[in-house]
């Protein structure tokens, strides 16, 4: 069968050949140029296997008939609209999906957290060095005597910035873990963003998209890229 259809010129009548791929064209008689509606161009729409469109219908027009089969309807039902949560993988096909985002594990710590074991040592080391100087100085002790709280005092103090620096150093590292995690997410919306925009396109195309019940093919009108039933995602998601 062509895949030309015989109209008449509204203008002058005259005979004109349509490819029904096309939605404009300009009669050979007047020069007129004229343009066809999507729907009437769709109305073309044959089987590129059968080239027949007696046994074709519009996939969305099969899907809302309640008189067709459930199992038929099942088979041609629009892409289900991705959930974007992070916490699980993102499937549209088994070619197109999206992972969870693998986040670093990481311990809060703060700049001021000063309540760590080894700084609670410290601390109790200097309330004993107090308690020893007043207890010196109460007892007019000799000069070895205040030595030694006064050593005391010196490891205390020596300890306590160690700590401080502990905790400091540990407090990069979260801010440096933290933002990285901040990226992976980011990254991951970015990605989830597009993963629905291919849910978009597919949604689009499976309003568009026809079947053959004589060939049990899907195809869209004007592409020569068809798929059996079986893999209409394939033909949603433009997967070669």
């Amino acid at each position: 069968m062509s895949d030309f259809i015989t109209l008449s010129c509204p203008t002058c009548g005259g005979s004109i050949r349509l490819n029904s791929n096309r939605r404009e064209y300009i009669c050979e008689f007047c020069g007129q140029k004229h343009m066809i509606r999507k729907e009437d161009i769709e109305s073309f729409g044959r089987c590129p296997v059968c080239n027949r469109n007696d046994r074709v219908e519009k996939v969305s027009a099969i899907f809302m008939n309640k008189s067709v089969s459930s199992s038929l309807q099942s088979r041609l039902k629009p892409p289900v609209e991705p959930i974007l949560d992070r916490n699980k993988t993102i499937y549209l096909t088994k070619d197109i999906y999206l992972e969870e985002p693998k986040l670093i594990k990481n311990e809060p710590v703060y700049e001021s957290n000063i309540t760590g074991p080894g700084t609670i040592l410290i601390m109790l080391m200097i309330l004993v060095t107090i308690a020893v100087l007043i207890f010196v100085f109460l007892d007019i002790a000799s000069g070895f005597n205040l030595f030694i709280p006064f050593i005391g005092m010196l490891v205390s103090v020596w300890l306590f910035k160690n700590e401080k620096k502990k905790y400091k150093s540990k407090f990069e590292e979260y801010k440096r873990i933290k933002e990285k995690n901040i990226k992976i997410i980011a990254d991951w919306k970015i990605a989830a963003n597009q993963i629905h925009n291919k849910w978009e396109q597919a949604n689009n195309r499976w309003e568009e998209c026809y079947y053959c019940h004589r060939d049990d093919v899907v195809f869209v009108p004007g592409e020569k890229f068809h798929k059996p039933l079986n893999k209409i995602k394939e033909l949603l998601y433009r997967i070669d």
